[in-house]
């Protein structure tokens, strides 16, 4: 009967990640998702808003049960508060980042504080037509930019995980794409995944 209801639960939680990703011309997005368990707290997401792309990957602190609620409620604030009707096309990549990031963490910060559950971020704005990824890293894993000429970046954090503490200070950041750069993001399940021998 628990193997069942954490089937369901897997089911359900699978249908809050995109049954397709954008199709941008002259760009090409994928994702995966491999859960530690039946359910996780580990997250993506990809939308257009107001014309742009918005990217989003981000991990539930814990794992199971908890981490999985969690999760639907921090990719559910962030899609709507990125999508409603009075931010999408009126404001800037960098005043949508902040809004978005601002009203989803204030809310889990001062409403659901005492369960101690939080999340790293990293979500983008892709501005396709100035090749210009606009992007604020809550605490997460950097990703990387591996550029056609063979240099690479690493999106470093510029604020804590969200839902801790309310009213944190945001700090959004922009990087180019060119033709032929890649960007990758990653959960921490990628750095701490070991071989069968355990290295």
């Amino acid at each position: 009967s628990l193997e069942k209801e954490l089937e369901i639960g897997r089911n359900i939680q699978l249908s809050f990640l995109p049954a397709e990703l954008p199709r941008i011309e002259d760009w090409e997005i994928a994702a995966s998702l491999e859960a530690a368990r039946e359910v996780a707290g580990d997250f993506y997401d990809a939308f257009e808003t107001g014309g742009d792309i918005c990217l989003v990957i981000g991990d539930v602190c814990d794992k199971g049960v908890g981490a999985a609620l969690f999760m639907t409620l921090f990719r559910s604030l962030l899609r709507f508060t990125m999508t409603t009707n009075n931010i999408s096309e009126k404001k800037s990549p960098a005043e949508k980042l902040n809004h978005a990031v601002t009203l989803t963490n204030n809310y889990v910060a001062n409403i659901h504080g005492e369960t101690g559950m939080f999340a790293t971020v990293f979500i983008a704005i892709i501005q396709k037509d100035q090749n210009a990824v606009w992007y604020i890293n809550c605490g997460h894993d950097p990703p990387f930019v591996f550029r056609a000429d063979g240099e690479n970046e690493r999106l470093m954090p510029t604020n804590p995980a969200i839902g801790a503490f309310p009213d944190l200070r945001l700090s959004c950041k922009c990087t180019s794409m060119l033709p032929g750069d890649s960007l990758i993001a990653f959960t921490d399940g990628v750095g701490d995944a070991r071989s069968p021998n355990g290295n």
